[in-house]
């Protein structure tokens, strides 16, 4: 067992409760991808699996060992990459990676290997020779991630991994990461980008309100959970709403409707979708609403988060917050 975690419990000094009870294992060889609303629990579920937080109540035990208890003991087989940098502005990236691979006991043809493996793997060769303080954020975020990877360690934990990358170095990462899970570790990767891990991920976890909702594969939480979604969009807003949503529930037994201004979201549990197209339309027609858009949105992971959440990704809990000052970010 790589993580065991038993009623695990945290509260932050504002009486905020992080985690409430939750329990969780992980085998070798898994890439979990972790959801939910800023301020659920995802980050505090990682600390403290990376054991630089202490439970006040519950057990942590990653490969056997109490996390906090023994967490020097385990830095070599665990490396915990949050979302805050420390990187040097005055050295450059290169100088950087091989003082890290230092510190992990690399040196010689195994440090240089190492690092060319990373700078290659991230696509840095272009900046890595370079003084920090001309990086992009993408850039500084590449060498972030490549740091945390100098030890090759047996388990990954990531916290927002793709802030501040570009869509392509995002694509690259996921792909890198994926590759790294095959090659026989555990990655548990934070992310609010749903369709990513629905893509490369094996299995989900989703929180809320410091709980985990949910735990299972990509496609079993999309077959549970999911359903299509039809978008309407009328060219002016939208008026006799009680009547149209009554009309609307007419065209099947169960049907969950979400309305804005000039939009009507109509999620269906089971469907004929060329025919309920047209049910639909005709319902508009009838009252006199002119539709300027409707597309059919498939059914996917993002769908069933937000059955079970409840949620949107990015809705803060009361009481707890992030603050990121630049140049501030440290890392672990």
């Amino acid at each position: 067992m790589v993580i065991d975690l038993h009623q695990l419990s945290k509260t932050y000094p504002n009486q905020v409760k992080a985690l409430k009870e939750v329990n969780f294992s992980a085998t070798g060889q898994e890439f979990i991808g972790l959801a939910g609303a800023n301020g659920s629990g995802k980050s505090t579920f990682l600390k403290l699996i990376a054991g630089q937080l202490e439970p006040e109540q519950g057990r942590t035990e990653v490969f056997g060992r109490n996390a906090f208890k023994h967490a020097n003991q385990l830095t070599r087989e665990i490396a915990y990459i949050s979302q805050d940098w420390a990187l040097d502005p005055e050295m450059n990236g290169h100088a950087l990676l091989a003082y890290f691979a230092a510190l992990y006991g690399l040196s010689g043809t195994n440090a240089r290997q190492r690092l060319e493996q990373l700078i290659e793997g991230f696509a840095m060769q272009e900046f890595i020779a370079r003084r920090i303080s001309t990086y992009s954020g993408g850039q500084m975020q590449r060498l972030h991630l490549a740091i945390g990877l100098v030890h090759q360690p047996k388990l990954l934990l990531l916290d927002e991994p793709t802030n501040a990358l570009d869509p392509s170095a995002r694509v690259l990462l996921w792909q890198l990461l994926k590759t790294y899970q095959q090659q026989g570790n555990t990655i548990l990767l934070a992310s609010h980008d749903l369709d990513s891990i629905q893509q490369y991920c094996s299995r989900v976890v989703l929180f809320a309100q410091g709980r985990i909702v949910a735990d299972a594969t990509p496609t079993e939480l999309v077959l549970a959970h999911a359903q299509p979604t039809l978008h309407i969009k009328t060219a002016e807003p939208l008026t006799k709403l009680r009547i149209l949503e009554q009309n609307l529930r007419d065209l099947a037994a169960e049907l969950d409707i979400q309305t804005t201004a000039d939009t009507v979201s109509l999620v269906f549990k089971e469907v004929d979708k060329a025919d309920m197209l047209l049910k639909t339309l005709q319902v508009f027609a009838n009252l006199q609403q002119t539709v300027a858009e409707c597309r059919w949105e498939e059914a996917g992971l993002a769908a069933a988060y937000f059955k079970l959440t409840g949620a949107a990704l990015t809705k803060p809990q009361a009481g707890q917050t992030k603050n990121h000052k630049p140049g501030s970010r440290r890392q672990q």
